[in-house]
């Protein structure tokens, strides 16, 4: 039997305000008490660890990544760095140096602030690189510039049907051997941010079938951080084949703002006469409601522009007018980014129990005043973008997550995000912001039980050196709550002050990043 004594300064256990220690047993926590009471078992565990002053909370839950693909940004394929077009362009030139075969792939680039265009790129491209396959995809995922034969001519921006095609055939190309180390980097990389648990958002337009088959792979691995694995596919048999935990995920309503592919009611701002792509219709998506509430399984869409959102929402109301409230709740359903969504909806699907798989890290990088949000939406509906405190006013579950590569696996940047969020009117507290980050992430994939220091619950924990603690959390559009002793509520780490460090993390009890090799597994 696995069992360890962890001692800190504070230990966030909901209702014992002087919890300072964690007794884990065989993967359980076993006992939460103070440090004098802890030393009576000090000499039956095997490991016994005193933290000082540090902070152990419940692990973070990613619940939005791309594995595969974070990976390729951590093993080099990231274009990130350009602040150009022309800086792409002898990104790719060097590229093509070093990788004499294959496809050369980026991924990363963000246009939002570079002063040249796409006629900079192709003009500084060497000989080389215009005679090469190529595919580098924006730093959403869709849209791309790409080269090679799949297009006639220069290279050029593709997006919609196209971008997944091209998509489909690099992605077939790709190494057992590259997948998994990416795969592998990936999970280290959450692991060491006090990550627990991940939401793979497979499927067909933005990943491939080996690509899930070797995530799923490493689901069973409790070294490793938990997985729960979608596949967003309307073919719910194959969905079942791939033995997928749902057929959520990225199954696509429309793209994103920054390609302006987010399908949206009115013109970009920016672009007159272009509104997005729209991939599904009402009755689709009802019926994809339809067979997976049936079925038992959670269906998932990405929807972001306005247009998008309300179709959503109109699927789920025809798909209430064929089945019963009850069975739909029963599934948990999912949307992932819900970024315009109206009150009306939010009301309806806090009333079917539909999830909110949001990225608050997308309004720290896009929605500030004068960002590429405002640029491409205006500020009217930049105003109704990423609604979180409206959401919990209505009575939504919220999951945090990043999107990674989109945004980084950095869970205290998305608290922070949302405390600070860029309209004054959509923050939330930092505490909730906190239970979005942790247990939301859980609850998102239907496991109930995880992301809570309780007498019972699963030893998935991470521990802290925090800076400074916050008294006091305050929010305009939430409540006022007391760190008073007395109110069983902890303290929080002041992220003013910085990310708390992460020491360890642990999955039932096991070591999945050990900062300093304290743990006797």
């Amino acid at each position: 039997m696995r069992s360890s004594l962890i001692v800190a300064r504070s230990v966030y256990a909901p209702g014992i305000p002087d919890a300072q220690a964690v007794l884990i047993s065989d993967g359980v926590i076993a006992w939460i008490g103070d440090r004098s009471t802890a030393q009576q078992y000090r000499g039956d565990v095997a490991n016994f660890l005193d933290f000082e002053d540090a902070f152990v909370a419940p692990g973070f839950v990613d619940a939005h990544v791309h594995l595969s693909a974070t990976g390729l940004n951590l093993l080099g394929f990231n274009a990130s760095s350009a602040t150009s077009f022309l800086e792409l362009a002898v990104l790719v030139n060097r590229k093509v140096l070093e990788q004499p075969t294959d496809h050369i792939y980026m991924q990363g680039w963000d246009d939002t602030n570079w002063v040249d265009d796409i006629s900079a790129f192709i003009s500084t491209l060497s000989v080389q690189a215009l005679d090469r396959s190529f595919y580098l995809s924006r730093v959403d995922g869709h849209s791309a510039i790409a080269n090679g034969p799949w297009l006639e001519g220069k290279p050029q921006v593709v997006s919609g049907r196209v971008r997944e095609s091209i998509w489909n055939d690099i992605s077939q190309s790709s190494s057992r051997e590259l997948i998994e180390n990416c795969v592998k980097a990936a999970l280290h990389t959450a692991a060491s941010n006090g990550v627990v648990a991940v939401h793979e958002n497979g499927g067909p337009t933005v990943s491939s079938e080996l690509d899930f088959a070797i995530v799923k792979s490493h689901s069973d691995d409790e070294n490793q951080p938990r997985i729960h694995a979608y596949w967003a596919d309307l073919n719910l048999e194959h969905v079942l084949e791939l033995a997928a935990d749902g057929a959520a995920g990225d199954l696509s309503i429309d793209g994103s703002i920054g390609s302006r592919s987010a399908k949206l009611f009115e013109s970009y701002a920016d672009a007159d006469g272009i509104t997005g792509n729209a991939y599904l219709d009402v009755e689709q998506i009802a019926e994809h409601i339809l067979g997976t509430s049936r079925l038992g399984i959670q269906a998932g869409f990405h929807a972001i522009g306005d247009e998008a959102c309300a179709r959503v929402h109109a699927g789920f109301a025809l798909a209430l007018k064929k089945i019963s409230r009850t069975e739909i709740r029963a599934s948990r359903h999912r949307i992932e980014h819900l970024s315009m969504p109206s009150l009306e909806s939010l009301q309806l699907y806090a009333d079917l129990g539909v999830v909110a798989s949001v990225q608050p890290s997308f309004d720290q990088a896009w929605g500030v005043p004068g960002g590429m949000y405002e640029s491409r939406l205006g500020t009217r509906r930049l105003l109704k973008a990423h609604p979180f405190a409206e959401m919990i006013k209505n009575g939504m579950v919220l999951a945090f997550g990043s999107d990674a590569p989109v945004t980084d696996i950095k869970p205290w940047n998305w608290i922070r995000s949302a405390t600070q969020h860029n309209q004054s009117n959509q923050r939330i507290s930092l505490r909730s912001a906190f239970h979005a980050a942790t247990r939301g992430g859980h609850r998102a994939a239907r496991n109930d039980d995880s992301g809570v220091i309780a007498v019972g619950a699963p030893a998935d924990l991470a521990v802290w050196n925090v800076k400074k603690f916050s008294e006091v959390q305050s929010n305009d559009t939430a409540s006022t709550w007391s760190t008073d002793p007395r109110s069983g509520t902890h303290a929080l780490p002041d992220l003013s002050f910085g990310d708390p460090q992460c020491l360890l993390t642990l999955r039932n009890g096991r070591a999945l990043f050990d900062a300093s090799g304290l743990l006797d597994v």
